[in-house]
């Protein structure tokens, strides 16, 4: 097991709020941010320091420098000493891994600068490729100096790529991805051999964090409208035009950008037009209506937002195109020819869409928007079947299938002496092992709280909780050492066991 960086460590043993009241600091909330005054010498700059919680980071707009915890620490109180507030936060490191570490940061910022300046050195072949390269792709001189791109060689990679780094609400690079270019006669990779993009190795650089694209556009606030969009040269495109943009498709980072979404009037979905972007359209659909966030989706024509901005030099068509998340919703569910049109099977397939589409969203959803879009589905499927739509919406999920959800979404056991047992990672950092804990039974009925969303009750919770205990796929009589020496492999509708004695 590879031992963290340590400013991986310092990030999560330390709180930033707590390591600047530490510091003396009055620390105000303002909006979805923490403020306090600068930290320059000369004091002033009222509400000039700038604090994210969930990123623990910083950025002091009168000295116009930020950084992670260390870099606070070192700068009020050691006088920007970066190894002294590393000896001082993390006391029991090793001061010959933290000299290591500090230097592998510094390779890698001192790195970052070179990739941006070698960009416009007109004399290097590999940067006036790349130039060009981008500038086909409608990407201004300007954006390149904002955003801090940049071309170079990529660790594990040869040949030259063009850095796209991630910046926060302060303009730090906290991650970056890369993409490779113009591989024809020079003698790189070819194609099949390297991905065309490829993220930043937290393994080589744990001192990064994967984020979303685009925290540094959150301030603009055009039209009060937010775009959610999938890939870099979208965002790049969403950029331009000047609207506040978050480009991500995985959905780990939605608890980081909730509150900061919640901020505006409007989000626009703009995935692809292809499967996989309609796919991604969805869960974030669903994720927006759970959190009562109004949204639309942009209708593509072409395949991706950076194909309509390359061809057109904007993007009025797409925001024009903007259908209500409801509309959307309907169109996405429903078979492309009308109902009377569809052969048994395909209605039986229409039907149970539409089922688990209203079964999904009816235990976190209002129940008025539940019923515009019974309503809107009105329109195409028969009465009869709708009308059961609604009653299945009212009366929430069967108990038995919320008791087969929790199995098949947690690997827990159940032992009738000692109780619930879930198999969890030890340790924060172990990417390989893990061990079975035991769990209290308000952690297994918070899963099924979670699952039930508006029609939880106690009575519920209490018949569910039961229903799980019975399962013979949950049930064991084995104890929680015996447990813990069976050779396991988890998959994804349960755990196999191997026995020691008979393979």
């Amino acid at each position: 097991m590879n031992e963290p960086n340590v400013f991986q460590a310092v990030n999560e043993k330390h709180s930033i709020i707590a390591e600047a009241q530490d510091l003396g600091l009055i620390i105000k909330r303002i909006g979805g941010s923490y403020r306090s005054d600068s930290i320059a010498p000369d004091g002033g700059g009222e509400n000039a320091l700038w604090l994210n919680e969930q990123t623990n980071r910083w950025y002091d707009f009168k000295l116009q420098k930020g950084g992670d915890i260390t870099d606070l620490v070192a700068t009020v109180r050691f006088g920007g000493n970066i190894k002294d507030a590393l000896t001082y936060l993390m006391p029991e490191w090793n001061s010959v891994k933290i000299s290591r570490d500090i230097e592998h940061r510094n390779r890698f910022n001192s790195y970052m600068e070179l990739v941006r300046t070698d960009i416009t050195d007109t004399s290097k072949d590999y940067a006036v490729r790349a130039l060009n390269y981008l500038h086909s792709r409608g990407i201004t001189d300007d954006t390149i100096r904002q955003l801090k791109i940049g071309v170079g060689s990529e660790y594990g990679y040869t040949g030259f790529r063009i850095f796209f780094p991630f910046l926060d609400e302060a303009g730090n690079i906290t991650y970056y991805t890369s993409r490779r270019y113009d591989w024809s006669g020079y003698g790189e990779k070819s194609d099949a051999d390297e991905k065309r993009y490829q993220l930043a190795s937290l393994t080589y650089y744990p001192f990064l964090r994967n984020s979303p694209m685009g925290l540094n556009t959150l301030q603009r606030k055009k039209d009060d409208t937010l775009i959610i969009t999938e890939g870099i040269f979208d965002y790049l495109s969403f950029y331009q035009a000047g609207y506040s943009v978050l480009a991500f498709k995985d959905g780990k980072f939605w608890k980081e950008v909730l509150e900061k979404i919640k901020g505006f009037k409007r989000v626009v979905l703009a995935y692809d037009s292809d499967d996989a972007g309609q796919n991604y359209t969805y869960k974030a659909a669903k994720t927006l209506l759970q959190h009562r966030i109004p949204f639309g989706v942009a209708n593509l024509i072409t395949k991706d937002v950076a194909e309509h901005y390359q061809l057109t030099g904007n993007l009025d068509a797409i925001m024009a195109s903007v259908r209500p998340g409801f509309n959307w919703f309907i169109q996405y569910i429903l078979p492309k020819k009308p109902y009377d049109e569809l052969t048994v099977g395909e209605k039986e397939e229409a039907v149970n869409k539409c089922k688990s589409f209203i079964k999904e969203i009816a235990v976190f959803a209002d129940s008025a928007d539940v019923h515009n879009i019974l309503i809107r589905l009105k329109e195409y499927l028969p009465k009869d079947l709708v009308s059961g739509l609604m009653e299945m919406a009212r009366k929430g999920p069967a108990q038995a299938e919320i008791a087969t959800k929790i199995r098949l979404e947690h690997d827990i056991m159940y032992n009738p002496r000692t109780g619930f047992y879930e198999y969890q990672n030890p340790e924060r950092f172990a990417t390989n092992r893990g061990i079975w804990k035991h769990v209290d039974d308000e952690t297994i009925m918070g899963y099924v709280s979670k699952s039930l969303g508006k029609f939880a009750t106690g009575g519920r919770l209490s018949s569910i909780l039961k229903l799980i205990q019975a399962d013979p796929e949950v049930h064991s009589d084995n104890p929680i050492r015996i447990l813990n020496s069976y050779p396991r492999i988890s998959f994804l509708n349960g755990t196999l066991h191997i026995d020691l004695n008979t393979g």
